[in-house]
């Protein structure tokens, strides 16, 4: 479910770009104090502002965990993003190791650059990728 379906279901109003604000159905609400925006990975963020806790607003407004979170993943999914987590570790480490390179010249002298320079080489060769 996305945040539009939410925001659909309670009524919201739009307030911004993938943003809504509406009254809680889990009490009793005078003035608009759920906000429902689109948080990362396309889940769905609820916060009463009037601090009633997500279980008891999705209660009330009849909606389940299972329609929030959607299915759980697939082995293939856990996998593929898993990888994409590794590419992106080492991405930084390369991106580490250049720096540490450039330092490097710049203060040929500097004793700790040395000591970081191969401990990042540990880490990348670690985590599978190149020096």
């Amino acid at each position: 479910m996305t945040a539009a379906h939410v925001a659909a279901r309670l009524h919201a109003r739009p307030t911004g770009p993938g943003r809504w604000i509406a009254r809680c159905p889990a009490h009793d609400d005078r003035s608009p104090s759920l906000s429902i925006r689109e948080g990362r990975e396309g889940r769905v963020v609820i916060h009463c502002f009037g601090g009633c806790a997500s279980a008891a607003v999705l209660a009330a407004a009849g909606i389940s965990w299972r329609d929030m979170l959607g299915a759980p993943p697939t082995a293939e999914q856990r996998r593929a993003a898993a990888e994409r987590r590794r590419a992106e570790e080492r991405r930084w480490l390369r991106a580490l190791a250049r720096a540490v390179i450039v330092i490097g010249r710049r203060h040929p002298g500097h004793a700790g650059l040395a000591r970081l320079r191969d401990e990042v080489a540990r880490d990348l060769r670690a985590r599978g990728g190149a020096e």
